[in-house]
């Protein structure tokens, strides 16, 4: 008679006790697609076997991204784990605030130019985050400290200058409820 595994140890019946193995899937699994010149065209995270993200994009002749399935109109970001993913989302969320908020504290006085203001913060808070940044945020600027002064001068024009300009003056001012 042969013995199989004689190594495994007895139970307190006199058994041999079951053999389990030790091998647990994986926590967390990320899986890449890459084409020939090396751009992932898919992304695939799981944890413990269930799938959180599945996107893919592609890319045009020049190696440009082209196509994301990952967000409809807001910016997305794979990130390392759920609490990341979530001050992402905060984050992309305060930024759009900010924009909203830019467009709505926007002074519209009266006066002759007051259609014109007007029309200005209507597009200001429809206008998309990528042109707000590039119209309102991204403004080549010199820092200069005099004395007990802090002067900002702006390095270029741009059509929402004036915009700008007038929304720092409505925010040096108290705000009222």
């Amino acid at each position: 008679m042969t013995r199989l595994f004689p190594d495994r140890p007895l139970d307190e019946n006199g058994q041999r006790k079951q053999f389990v193995s030790s091998i647990l899937p994986p926590a967390k699994e990320e899986d890449w697609t890459l084409d020939p010149t090396g751009n992932w065209t898919g992304y695939l995270t799981k944890t413990t076997g269930t799938t959180d993200l599945d996107q893919s994009r592609g890319h045009n002749k020049a190696n440009e991204i082209d196509t994301d399935n990952n967000h409809a109109n807001s910016p997305g970001n794979p990130l390392d784990n759920l609490h990341s993913n979530w001050a992402y989302r905060v984050m992309s969320s305060l930024a759009w605030t900010l924009k909203s908020w830019c467009g709505l504290l926007l002074p519209a006085r009266p006066g002759p130019w007051k259609s014109r203001h007007r029309e200005q913060k209507r597009s200001l808070v429809r206008m998309e985050f990528k042109g707000f940044l590039n119209a309102m945020m991204r403004l080549p600027c010199q820092i200069v400290r005099t004395g007990r002064r802090i002067v900002y001068r702006l390095m270029s024009w741009n059509p929402w200058t004036g915009c700008l300009l007038r929304l720092a003056a409505a925010l040096r001012r108290p705000l009222r409820c």
